[in-house]
């Protein structure tokens, strides 16, 4: 994200758990003739009591107008690299339902209406963490129009929590 943190951030702390923990990134996908794009992350925490207060702490109202506002911070920059005459509108997040895998799950879903010309559609950001033990995946899933197709969520989530 370009610029600086926003300022709601600032005081976002999660006591008594790992801000820096080791991870490692996979390679970005984007599906070809689609716009699906995801990416996953996997960090390792020292001990699975923090990755289970991690993924707790992430469906708190506190830090998801944290979450929410670094997507509003960005609107300015994602508008220039979509195109001239396009607004790019407030985004808002929730947590979603979903399939529970391992130790626990949850789906923060980022919605953000784009306008232009040719009307109006909405970005869906999928936010995914699976927790297994120490383990945490951060599954990275967007589309525009509609959220990532089910089908292709469910086998993506389902083979990072059978890898952890």
């Amino acid at each position: 994200m370009p610029g600086n943190p926003p300022a709601v951030c600032n005081s976002l702390q999660e006591p008594g758990v790992d801000q820096n923990p080791p991870f490692v990134e996979s390679p970005y996908f984007d599906q070809n003739g689609t716009s699906v794009e995801i990416q996953e992350e996997i960090d390792v925490y020292p001990t699975a009591q923090q990755a289970a207060k991690d993924l707790l702490f992430s469906e708190t109202p506190k830090f998801q107008q944290c979450f929410v506002a670094g997507f509003n911070q960005q609107r300015g920059y994602e508008a220039k690299i979509i195109g001239h005459g396009v607004k790019v509108g407030l985004s808002a997040s929730r947590v979603e339902p979903m399939a529970r895998y391992g130790q626990a799950a949850t789906d923060i879903r980022v919605t953000t209406p784009i306008s232009g010309p040719g009307g109006t559609l909405t970005s869906y950001y999928d936010n995914v963490i699976i927790v297994q033990g120490r383990y945490e995946a951060i599954i990275e899933e967007a589309d525009f129009q509609s959220p990532v197709p089910v089908a292709l969520a469910t086998t993506v989530d389902e083979a990072v929590a059978g890898k952890l």
